[in-house]
């Protein structure tokens, strides 16, 4: 099974645990305010949940963990750019046909079996627009 687990950008980082601008990864909740990226359970009961940490994070920068990692062992997110053989492409979640994948982005699951041994994460459509045009 694939491990699920968000990355965003903190917008209101708790002292010790990353600073505003920060990329960090865990698990996500949602609450009316904004996004969360929080560490694992640390205790559990009927009425009661404790994370030892918890990042607000900027809504527009959440990106879901694919599983897969490039060919330097690099964690492969939503938005994430990649490249292989000067060809870049937009890491994006959803069932695309073949004209659309050369067009919108990789499609995870037909992309799976040659991500990891020959592609490179070069930036993300958060912080590097400029490497996509």
């Amino acid at each position: 099974m694939r491990e699920i687990k968000f990355r965003g950008k903190a917008v209101c980082a708790v002292e010790g645990t990353c600073k505003d601008g920060d990329w960090v990864c865990g698990n996500l909740i949602v609450n009316d305010e904004s996004p969360l990226i929080v560490s694992d359970i640390e205790e559990c009961e009927e009425d009661y949940l404790l994370h030892e940490w918890w990042v607000s994070v900027d809504p527009e920068t959440v990106g879901q963990f694919t599983g897969l990692k490039d060919k330097n062992g690099v964690e492969i997110y939503e938005g994430d750019i990649l490249e292989m053989d000067d060809i870049r492409k937009v890491v994006r979640y959803g069932c695309y046909d073949r004209d659309m994948e050369n067009i919108f982005g990789f499609n995870i699951g037909f992309a799976g079996s040659f991500l990891e041994t020959d592609v490179e994460i070069i930036g993300n459509i958060y912080e590097n627009k400029d490497l996509i045009k």
